[in-house]
């Protein structure tokens, strides 16, 4: 069926990352108030929410507004890892090569941070 002519849309909406339609409802404004609250506060957080709720749509909408010459934006799609494996995508993400253990990948990864802090 055509449903973009039928009701006059301009995209198809129930095709998957066909294109990233953003509503603000009540649910994404606090979202986004909770991400520049961590932005603000230089905090960690987790976003979860059932499939196709939009949370990638929404982190990805406010990551566009970051200033890319002041923030870093790393993206890590695997929502099933280990602590070591986060971190070895963590340490990749951030042009690190990672190291065998956690501990090693954590200071890299702080120390690239801290690296990141003095230079912007």
């Amino acid at each position: 069926m055509n449903y973009t002519g039928r009701y006059g849309l301009e995209i198809n909406p129930f095709i998957k990352n066909g294109k990233d339609v953003l509503v603000e409802t009540n649910e994404y404004k606090e979202v986004k108030f909770r991400l520049n609250y961590l932005l603000q506060t230089k905090g960690f957080g987790v976003l979860t929410g059932g499939a196709g709720r939009g949370k990638t749509t929404s982190v990805r909408q406010w990551a566009n507004e970051l200033n890319p010459a002041a923030y870093k934006v790393v993206y890590i799609s695997l929502s099933t890892v280990t602590v070591i494996e986060f971190y070895r995508q963590m340490a990749m993400n951030l042009g690190i090569d990672p190291y065998y253990k956690k501990v090693d990948n954590f200071r890299a990864i702080q120390a690239i941070i801290e690296k990141y802090k003095r230079e912007k």
